[in-house]
């Protein structure tokens, strides 16, 4: 649900349920942190590291390097 907080109650149900990954749009992506390293297999490349925020100019470089899914980290905004 659009402006609700994703909670490990949530986790454990998509879980359960086989649920693998999620599509959501860019601006939900941007500014979240990538679980791994990217790197543009074509030109050897590292485009994203693992721990680095993302911003949409990475989002663009994965996109042109062919990437359709991409690990972020969830972390507690405590």
């Amino acid at each position: 649900e659009k402006g609700r907080r994703v909670t490990a109650r949530h986790i454990r149900q998509l879980d359960k349920d086989g649920v693998n990954f999620i599509e959501v749009p860019v601006e939900y992506i941007v500014g979240k942190v990538s679980a791994k390293d990217y790197v543009n297999e074509a030109t050897g490349e590292l485009i994203i590291t693992a721990n680095q925020e993302i911003s949409l100019e990475a989002l663009a470089n994965l996109s042109q390097a062919g990437y359709k899914k991409l690990e972020v980290l969830f972390t507690n905004d405590l």
